[in-house]
């Protein structure tokens, strides 16, 4: 029936060359999934004659030579036509299986295809570009298998390393034509191919700037710019990318930040007021000694309608800081979290797989986006909002020598990408100012922050230099925060200056570890900020 409505319509069409060129490539795909393959070849021929810069047509009459048999070549320049004229990753997919089945493995003419398609970048022909770069890929042989000689893993290695400059190269060429998934996929292959190829990383990050994905972006370029060490001529486009990214990650516009804050920011917009209550703990080193125990014997009934704010140096690890959450998302019914110095320290297990501390932060973001642990501001229920805030100290909360010290720094096992001592503070208070400035906060605000807010509150003066950052008070009360939790000192404190309460009650005591009697502050009681000790069992202690 579709073949003879087709054959109509190709008559009622006559001299219109556009619909004729459709009707004959649909008549086209019914002869051929009729079997009838040299039929189906005969209209897509004269449905290409009438429409050449219709890559559809150029995929069925690829299609039906191939079927049809004795065709090959033609079916192959039909694949890369329409990879030509549509450059996209399912066409170059089409094109690059066309020729793996119907030309041998030979890694000369994949070389060939590479240098063609280098031509055509440079002529700015992109679609001929993804075109050539497929069927070298088409050409190379697969990889060897394990256990393969030592000839094979020679000839192996070098295959691999045209494998991932083919694959480099394509990416580089959608990246061009704004085909950005394309593009971040192949640069996926060429980095998994050749791990330690700054090129393939370098193009990977600019794949996943241009598609939003900022914090893998970062990761990317960062891993490429430590790859390029020693080679500075060469790092320049690394470099501009890892500042781009960093310039971007504090407007919170890529994809899963967008994501986190629809997801999560009206969840309790309207749940009633008196309906939740919040509770607050920092500093528990979930992964130091025996302190995961306490925070396994939360009860697990007693706080399932309230909310837990942590504020910072939860562990070292992030596998420990996901366990430790994972254990403390099932006891609240929310979880809100913010990182501390603890959290952004590279270890020798994690130093493979993250390339510096930014890197590290985003990935705990990710996890807690899994988890579904909050990390942004959101209300908790009809006016009270709980926002983070992130923060790192600076040397002039010191007022007696306000700049660093000469010694070695409190956090050398931190990688930033920016001067920590001079740097590191105003870029984590630039990282809050989008949420801040997108919602008047009103009602009842709950702020926190690991680093201490202002230089009043309690603390050992030996470690002032690594304290906390008096502009972070100025975030605090732009939010129009009622009460302060914060982390770090290790000196327990509830005291109201200048309208604000400010709250620290860290779980563990600094120097022996986490205490047996290890309590949980009541900051907000179901209707006003109300600071309280309450035990694990869910009991008021004072």
């Amino acid at each position: 029936q579709a073949l003879a409505f087709f054959s109509r319509c190709l008559e009622a069409a006559a001299g219109a060359a556009g619909e004729e060129a459709l009707f004959l490539s649909n008549r086209a795909g019914c002869f051929a999934k009729l079997g009838e393959h040299s039929a189906a070849l005969v209209d897509a021929r004269r449905a290409a004659e009438l429409a050449p810069r219709w890559a559809k047509v150029w995929l069925r009459l690829g299609t039906a030579a191939e079927a049809a048999g004795g065709a090959e070549e033609e079916a192959l320049d039909a694949f890369a036509r329409a990879a030509e004229l549509e450059p996209c990753a399912a066409t170059a997919s089409v094109l690059q299986g066309a020729t793996s089945r119907l030309h041998p493995v030979d890694a000369d003419a994949a070389h060939a295809a590479k240098e063609r398609g280098n031509t055509a970048m440079q002529a700015c022909n992109f679609g001929l570009a993804v075109a050539s770069y497929s069927k070298g890929l088409a050409r190379l042989p697969p990889l060897a298998e394990k256990g393969a000689d030592q000839s094979q893993r020679r000839a192996d290695a070098h295959a691999a390393v045209l494998r991932a400059i083919l694959f480099t190269n394509r990416s580089t060429a959608f990246s061009r034509l704004g085909a950005w998934a394309a593009a971040a996929s192949d640069a996926r292959e060429a980095v998994a191919v050749q791990p330690r190829s700054a090129k393939a990383h370098c193009q990977l990050g600019t794949a996943l700037l241009g598609s939003a994905l900022h914090e893998e972006a970062y990761e990317a370029f960062a891993r490429a710019v430590d790859l390029e060490q020693g080679e500075p001529s060469r790092a320049s486009r690394a470099q501009k990318g890892l500042r781009a990214c960093l310039s971007e990650l504090p407007f919170r516009r890529s994809l899963p930040a967008r994501r986190r804050r629809e997801a999560r920011f009206h969840i309790d917009y309207r749940r009633p007021r008196g309906s939740t209550r919040i509770f607050a703990t920092s500093d528990i080193h979930f992964d130091h000694g025996y302190n995961d125990d306490w925070a396994y014997a939360i009860d697990h009934r007693a706080f399932q309608d309230d909310v837990l704010v942590v504020a910072g140096n939860l562990a070292d690890t992030k596998v420990a800081v996901v366990r430790a959450l994972t254990t403390l998302k099932s006891k609240f019914r929310r979880v809100f979290y913010t990182v501390g110095n603890h959290e952004m320290r590279i270890g020798h297990a994690e130093a493979s797989r993250l390339p510096d501390s930014v890197a590290k932060l985003h990935a705990i973001f990710a996890a807690c986006d899994e988890l579904g642990v909050d990390v942004a501001a959101a209300p908790v229920c009809e006016g009270v909002f709980v926002v983070p805030l992130l923060s790192w100290y600076t040397a002039d909360f010191d007022e007696q020598e306000p700049w660093p010290s000469s010694g070695k720094p409190p956090d050398s096992r931190c990688k930033w990408p920016m001067d920590a001592d001079m740097q590191l503070w105003k870029y984590m208070l630039r990282m809050n100012e989008e949420h801040l400035r997108l919602v008047p906060y009103q009602g009842t605000v709950v702020t926190f922050s690991h680093f201490l807010p202002r230089r009043s509150l309690p603390f050992e003066p030996e470690f002032v230099k690594a304290m906390g950052c008096e502009m972070l008070d100025e975030q605090v009360r732009a939010a129009g925060s009622t009460l302060h939790v914060y982390g770090h000192s290790h000196c327990p404190c509830s005291e109201v200056q200048e309208g604000v309460i400010y709250v620290h009650a860290p779980a563990a005591d600094g120097q022996r570890g986490l205490p047996s009697d290890a309590h949980l502050a009541l900051v907000f009681d179901g209707a006003q900020p109300s600071v309280q000790s309450w035990g694990t069992d869910g009991r008021r202690r004072w």
